[in-house]
């Protein structure tokens, strides 16, 4: 059996695709955040693949690469800063000058179901 079968019901209105598939999907968490990818080959013997995928995070240290990426976004020296890297500068903040909800933004999941904007 098509393993997007299982997916589809014969009688269903969704139209089944004639070519292969790749969705991405993010969760935006509080603490973490992770992208998970599905692959479909059309034929039938091909299985539905599905994993997280490493994200690469710049940091002081230099590249850092995990499924899991803290959900922490700092603006620092003229650059984006995003992950394990805000991470270990928001360790250093009243050194480097960053301020919440300013120039380092964490817990915005949260906020944002909440309805803050910034």
């Amino acid at each position: 059996m098509n393993q997007l079968a299982l997916l589809i019901p014969e009688n269903s209105s969704i139209k089944k695709h004639s070519k292969s598939i790749r969705v991405l999907g993010i969760d935006l968490g509080t603490t973490n955040s992770a992208v998970a990818e599905i692959v479909w080959e059309n034929n039938e013997h091909s299985p539905i693949n599905v994993q997280c995928l490493e994200v690469a995070q710049h940091t002081p240290d230099g590249e850092y690469s995990h499924v899991l990426v803290p959900s922490i976004l700092a603006l620092h020296e003229g650059q984006v800063i995003i992950g394990e890297g805000a991470k270990r500068l928001r360790s250093r903040a009243s050194e480097l000058n960053l301020k919440p909800n300013q120039n380092l933004f964490y817990e915005c999941a949260l906020r944002l179901k909440l309805g803050v904007t910034y």
